[in-house]
C-alpha cells in the first residue's frame, strides 16, 4: 500500500468544463470532511464538489459522492482507482465548473477519472507498511550485538533509545520478519533481553522518520 508524502492540485479542461483535482493525505473520516470542506469554501461558487475517499490499510473506509453529478460518473470511478492504485489514507476532491457543454455520463466518467490520474501522476508517495510495535530492555553488556544486527535489519525500524540503568528501545518489526527478528534478539543476547510487544500497527519512512499511524 502506499500513502500521499505531498498535497497536490491539478486542473484538467474537457469541452470547456474545468475540473479541478485535489488530492490529500487523511488519517480519518473527520480529517476527510475537513479537506472537504476547505475546497467547498475555496470553490464556493463552483457547481459541483465530487469527492471519494479510501482510508484504512485494509481499505476499511470507503466513502464517495457525485455531488448532483449523474449516479456513477464521479465518486465511484474515483474510489476505484484509489483501491486499484493501492492508495490508501486519501481523499480525492474534484471540483467542476460547468463549461456550458453537456459531456454525457460517459464524458464525464473519463474527465473525473482523468482529472484524478492527472493528480496520482503528479503526487509523490510513501510506502505503508504493517509491524510489530516493540520495546526491548537489554544490559549494556548485550546493547552492542544488538546494535550491529539491527544494522543489518532492514525489516527493523528504530522509534527511539534511552539510556537508562538498562537500555530501552522502541522498534517496529515489520510483520513478515517478525518471528525472525525476535528468536535473534533472543538467541544474540542469550534470552537475556526482555522484549514487550506493544501491538500491530500501520507505518511509513518519510524523512529517516518512523511515522505511525
Amino acid at each position: 500500500m502506499k500513502i500521499l508524502k505531498n498535497h497536490i492540485e491539478t486542473e484538467i479542461v474537457e469541452k470547456k468544463s474545468k475540473f479541478i483535482c485535489n488530492l490529500f493525505f487523511v488519517k480519518n473520516e473527520i480529517e476527510a470532511n475537513e479537506k472537504l470542506e476547505i475546497i467547498k469554501k475555496k470553490y464556493y461558487d463552483a457547481k459541483h464538489s465530487t469527492y471519494a475517499y479510501v482510508i484504512g490499510f485494509n481499505n476499511d473506509k470507503l466513502k464517495s459522492s457525485d455531488d448532483g453529478e449523474p449516479k456513477g460518473t464521479a465518486g465511484l470511478p474515483m474510489i476505484n482507482i484509489l483501491k486499484n492504485e493501492n492508495i490508501t489514507y486519501s481523499i480525492s476532491i474534484v471540483t467542476r465548473y460547468f463549461g456550458g457543454v453537456l459531456l454525457g455520463t460517459g464524458g464525464l466518467l473519463r474527465a473525473y477519472s482523468e482529472s484524478l490520474k492527472k493528480s496520482i501522476d503528479n503526487a509523490i508517495f510513501l510506502e505503508l507498511k504493517k509491524g510489530y510495535n516493540i520495546d526491548i530492555k537489554v544490559n549494556y553488556n548485550d546493547y552492542g550485538k544488538l546494535e550491529n544486527f539491527f544494522k543489518e535489519e532492514s525489516s527493523a525500524y528504530k522509534v527511539k533509545i534511552e539510556f537508562k540503568d538498562d537500555i530501552l528501545l522502541n522498534y517496529i518489526i515489520e510483520e513478515e520478519k517478525y518471528e525472525k527478528v525476535k528468536n535473534s534478539i533472543t538467541n544474540l543476547t542469550l534470552d537475556k533481553a526482555r522484549i514487550t510487544e506493544n501491538s500491530l500497527c500501520e507505518f511509513y519512512i518519510n524523512e529517516n522518520k518512523v511515522n505511525i499511524l
